[in-house]
């Protein structure tokens, strides 16, 4: 059998790769194979990045987020799955710029708050609602009903899976229940 060309499958890779992205990945190269090491190359001279004259990655996500407009930093700056390094340098560069940070502040944090923060006992939740313990209702019923008030306004305490799975424990515990019954008739 011959050696598979993956060359294809690297270029979908690598073209689907934001600029950020693609820079990181330039600056780990030392853990990819030549024909990728190459691919990505080809493709930053593509989009033109002067990755030449850049000697780091620090340098290099600052090079990118200089070519950022004004609303791309602040999507950079809200995105919640953005890199923690790159937000810096966003609202870095921002501050530069002279764009309104306390604006951007209240935005991130209204994205947060919005976003919600993942139970930490939905395992445990499952559990006794399949028991039939009351605590597994009590853990979905905070779960799906648990809200913030801030002065950005109200927001569900929990995010959409963690309320995803309250709603499974609370069927797990009506089924279990009603099982549960129906066994001691």
């Amino acid at each position: 059998m011959g050696k598979f060309d993956y060359s294809e499958d690297y270029r979908k890779s690598i073209s689907s790769l934001t600029d950020e992205e693609l820079v990181k990945k330039y600056f780990e190269r030392e853990d990819y194979n030549e024909n990728y090491i190459n691919l990505l190359i080809s493709e930053i001279n593509h989009r033109k990045i002067p990755i030449e004259e850049l000697t780091s990655k620090e340098t290099a996500m600052q090079a990118l987020i200089l070519r950022k407009s004004d609303k791309e930093l602040q999507d950079i700056y809200n995105d919640l799955d953005c890199d923690k390094e790159m937000q810096l340098l966003a609202k870095q560069e921002s501050i530069r710029r002279g764009l309104p940070i306390d604006t951007l502040e209240k935005e991130k944090k209204i994205a947060m708050l919005k976003q919600g923060v993942q139970g930490k006992h939905i395992v445990a939740g499952y559990l006794f609602s399949i028991l039939g313990g009351l605590i597994g209702l009590i853990i979905a019923i905070d779960y799906l009903s648990s809200k913030e008030k801030t002065a950005e306004g109200v927001f569900y305490k929990y995010n959409k899976e963690t309320r995803k799975s309250a709603r499974g424990m609370l069927i797990a515990f009506v089924i279990s229940s009603i099982l549960f019954i129906m066994i001691n008739l």
